[in-house]
């Protein structure tokens, strides 16, 4: 199907080439496949504001690179920790994931 769908594009068609109809026919099959579904659009609607902070601080702002973060130093360099992965959580949060051997995990 793949060289029906590319005879198709291109300009100089090949006398074998697939009619227009067979195109308009795979690529429904191709949408429900998943390769051209657009992804969900977000709501226009929902309200934004400030990430909540944990302990109810309200956030302040910090020179360029001087801001406080839960990882530290020692947590990165620790031979005991192992830091795997970090992600923000949609709250404004930063999450990581730590290996720590001593607890078998």
């Amino acid at each position: 199907m793949a060289t029906r769908l590319a005879s198709t594009f291109s300009p100089a068609r090949s006398p074998t080439a697939a009619p227009a109809h067979i195109l308009h026919r795979a690529l429904p099959r191709i949408r429900r496949c998943g390769a051209l579904v657009p992804p969900p659009r977000m709501s226009s609607t929902a309200s934004v504001g400030p990430p909540a902070v944990a302990g109810g601080e309200k956030p302040s702002a910090a020179p360029y690179g001087s801001w406080r973060s839960p990882i530290t130093a020692d947590v990165v360099s620790g031979a005991e920790r192992r830091l795997g992965g970090i992600a923000l959580a949609g709250d404004g949060r930063l999450l990581w994931i730590e290996g720590r051997p001593e607890e078998k995990g």
